[in-house]
């Protein structure tokens, strides 16, 4: 028992060394991946929901140009489909805005002063729908205003992206502006504007421990994984200064680095936004991956520990009823130089057993992993103790089978699947052994092979001999 014990002990020590090394080196160069494929994934995301935004700007500024030269009112044409009909369901804003993005909360025009001249509001009543305000203080007026604007690539298309906090009602919005096409530019109406949540920013589903944020040049949260955070949150402060970050922001170039933020310690990447005045900072919390790999450590050495102790105790038993108690000292196993056809023939039994074993392995179903480990552990013990002990396969003691059939029924009783896929596993174990006795018993009586393989073993021994001297 002795050596199952240094076999657990020695596995147990080698796990962790290995956990070690993956969690603090291998883990945080594959971290850094991650986080910048989730940054070109957002930004990605980001840029396709504007140009949407702009087309659907488009649709609004098409329809806005025939209300003008409706006989309805502005507004009223907009509300409804008809000056008789106030029910909500043929609500125009309603109705278009699926065109291209259906998620607009309001769409508006201001004149150069800054003030709205028509709001549509696609939640609120048709009293409440032309509710306006000045927004001359606000960057995406001002920048418009003033001809300038952003453009994604080649499309010459100006706009401005802001996050606000809304006048009207207080909530956060994302709001995206840019000059209204000829047929509705006028004094009254040369801007239009959308309010939106934006859906690639606003609540995506990520991993845990997983967050983003969008930031300015002077570490402003403009957007944010928690939306309370908008407009709220310095990443530069949060981060107390750090110089890293600082540079990034300056310099406008990636930069990854560890940093506490939000009281516990992150690993960060920062980018900035392509054609924006923007970036682009992805995370992940390390005190969640720490509490994952230790979780992961501590099942891996339970079931580590399960299938050791298994293990010897239905080894132990099949040693028992194969030699009684002097068994247990394993004098069998003891290297003797005449017994190298043997060795062979075991090397090939465990090369094949391994290759079988990885091929049937399924990490998404862990008790069929474990049972298949555990049978192919106990089958090649079985096949070395017949094969040192000159006992063929095929005439294995009958308890050693009764063990084996006995650990099927506790499989069967566990999963039924697990059963079916271990069944065929130990077939196919079974067709490998008595294949690789049966190559062994026609090798071994053809003589010439077997002058010619003494002979190449001699011939790699001298030219190894002449290698190391």
């Amino acid at each position: 028992m002795e050596f199952f014990f240094f076999r657990a002990g020695g596995q147990l020590i080698i796990l962790l060394l290995f956990d070690s090394y993956a969690f603090y080196g291998i883990d945080r160069n594959v971290e850094r991946k991650r986080l910048k494929n989730l940054s070109g994934s957002l930004e990605h995301n980001l840029h396709r929901e504007v140009v949407l935004l702009l087309k659907q700007m488009q649709v609004f500024n098409k329809h806005a140009a025939i209300a003008l030269n409706d006989s309805l009112k502005f507004n009223n044409y907009w509300q409804n489909v008809s000056p008789t009909s106030y029910n909500y369901t043929s609500h125009r804003l309603n109705r278009i805005n699926k065109d291209y993005f259906p998620n607009v909360q309001r769409v508006f025009w201001t004149d150069t002063a800054g003030m709205m001249t028509e709001s549509w509001d696609a939640n609120s009543s048709r009293y409440a729908n032309n509710a306006k305000v000045k927004v001359d203080t606000r960057n995406y007026f001002k920048i418009i205003n003033n001809g300038g604007g952003w453009s994604l690539g080649t499309d010459p298309t100006k706009f401005v992206l802001e996050s606000i906090t809304s006048y009207t009602n207080g909530e956060k919005y994302a709001v995206i502006s840019a000059r209204s096409d000829s047929a509705t530019k006028s004094e009254k109406y040369p801007i239009i504007a959308l309010a939106t949540n934006l859906v690639s920013l606003y609540k995506p589903i990520l991993p845990p421990g997983y967050g983003f944020c969008v930031i300015d040049k002077a570490g402003k949260v403009l957007f944010h994984q928690n939306d309370n955070l908008n407009l709220n949150e310095n990443l530069l402060e949060e981060t107390n200064f750090d110089p890293r970050l600082k540079a990034a922001l300056y310099s406008q170039a990636p930069a990854h680095f560890f940093q506490n933020y939000q009281g516990n310690r992150h690993q960060l990447y920062v980018r900035p936004v392509r054609d924006m005045p923007f970036f682009l900072v992805t995370y992940v919390n390390e005190a969640f991956h720490k509490g994952f790999n230790v979780n992961l450590l501590v099942l891996t050495s339970l079931f580590l520990s399960l299938y050791l102790f298994s293990l010897a105790l239905l080894s132990g038993l099949i040693i028992l009823c194969n030699k009684g108690f002097s068994g247990i000292l394993f004098k069998w196993l003891w290297p003797k130089k005449n017994n190298n056809r043997l060795y062979a023939k075991i090397i090939l039994a465990l090369a094949g057993t391994i290759l079988i074993t990885l091929w049937h392995t399924d990490t998404t179903y862990q008790i069929t992993s474990f049972f298949l480990f555990l049978y192919a552990a106990l089958y090649i013990l079985i096949f070395i103790h017949n094969t040192l002990n000159g006992i063929p396969f095929q005439k294995t003691n009958l308890s050693s089978l009764v063990i084996i059939l006995a650990l099927n029924g506790i499989c069967l009783a566990t999963d039924v699947n697990a059963f079916i896929r271990t069944g065929l596993f130990q077939g196919v174990l079974l067709f490998l052994f008595f294949g690789v006795n049966k190559l062994f018993e026609e090798f071994w009586q053809n003589k010439n092979l077997i002058k010619w393989c003494n002979k190449t073993r001699k011939r790699a021994r001298c030219c190894f001999i002449k290698m190391i001297t």
